[in-house]
């Protein structure tokens, strides 16, 4: 009987194969180490810099970031600059710049339009890191020629920012939790916000918190790249930081509450509850893992299990206000009352 085969040698290697998702999320280890790194390298820099500049003290409410690049001494846009360590500075850019691309294009999980576009963006920061890394500028170039440095500015934070937006939205593809994600979506909004109001400042000449406005509109960028970075890590890594290995993995899972849900969606009203509850699952962030199907036979009938991360989690979810404002929602749309078994799972792969 088939049973009693022995297994060949081919099923073994492929039983032992990582699954797609597991080689995914390690591929991502590396991307989500390089955007925190990136991030870390700015301030470390700006840090240092500003430290190194005593004579007046540099300000962050009232000097430029770039004012840390220009060796000086100078006086422009009514601000004096000299900065004994601007080579440190503009190292920084540079290298933020670049690691920051290297981050992105590592990524995993993003298809079609959305990784060309991270990809386009994640380069437009990388251009701009080094535009004023080679172009320390006081925004005052002779001559009428080209404000490089000035361009470098703006294409990073533009760029920074929409795609900390972007990858904010894209949360689930890059392996990122909910909450950093929109997390990351909220900084993104407050940094073109704030770049707005830099111009606004910076075009009146008032010079007034300009530093302060200006860094609302850059460390948005760094925090979003932290928050998307330490995710991705913490995602891979919480089990062993835990104390636990791969192979307890199963036994806890056996732990974890779960519920199999069967629903039934009125006439033309499928396709309302099948994003719903997809939506509500993602906001819920109580569960380890659920999935939603749609029964081949019976499109209007929806089937989904879901794993919630503990007993805590599901109990807090269950009495929190997103489970009762779902309920209503989802209870509109059916045809008949649901079906809800409590399990715990078994197995898993």
């Amino acid at each position: 009987m088939t049973e009693n085969n022995p297994t060949s040698s081919s099923e073994r290697k492929e039983r032992a194969r990582p699954a797609p998702e597991a080689n995914q999320m390690m591929q991502r280890r590396p991307a989500g180490a390089v955007l925190v790194a990136a991030a870390v390298i700015f301030f470390l820099a700006e840090f240092i810099a500003a430290a190194a500049w005593t004579d007046p003290p540099y300000s962050y409410t009232y000097h430029y970031i770039s004012n840390l690049g220009v060796r000086g001494p100078l006086e422009a846009l009514g601000q004096f600059m000299n900065s004994p360590l601007a080579w440190v500075m503009n190292t920084g850019f540079f290298l933020f710049g670049i690691m920051f691309l290297i981050g992105v294009a590592a990524l995993k999980g993003l298809r079609s339009w959305r990784r060309w576009a991270a990809l386009i963006l994640g380069a437009l920061v990388a251009l701009g890191g080094v535009l004023l890394a080679f172009n320390p500028g006081s925004g005052e170039p002779p001559g009428g020629a080209v404000d490089y440095h000035g361009l470098g500015a703006f294409a990073s934070i533009v760029g920074g920012n929409v795609l900390v937006i972007l990858l904010g939205r894209q949360r689930q593809q890059i392996g990122v939790t909910p909450k950093a994600g929109r997390a990351m979506v909220v900084l993104g909004v407050f940094g073109l916000a704030s770049m707005v109001a830099f111009l606004a400042v910076a075009s009146s000449g008032a010079n007034v918190l300009i530093g302060l406005v200006e860094r609302c509109a850059v460390y948005p960028i760094m925090v979003g790249f932290i928050c998307a970075g330490a995710s991705i890590w913490n995602r891979r890594t919480c089990a062993r930081s835990s104390g636990e290995d791969e192979t307890s993995r199963p036994q806890m899972l056996k732990q974890q509450p779960a519920y199999i849900i069967k629903m039934r969606a009125k006439p033309g009203a499928r396709d309302k509850l099948f994003q719903l509850a997809t939506v509500g699952m993602e906001k819920s962030g109580a569960s380890d893992r659920w999935i939603i199907c749609r029964e081949d036979g019976d499109p209007d009938l929806l089937w989904c299990v879901e794993v919630f991360k503990s007993d805590e989690a599901k109990n807090a979810y269950e009495n929190g206000p997103l489970a009762d404002e779902l309920r209503e929602e989802i209870l509109a749309l059916l045809a008949e009352a649901p079906t809800r078994i409590s399990v715990h799972p078994y197995s898993a792969a």
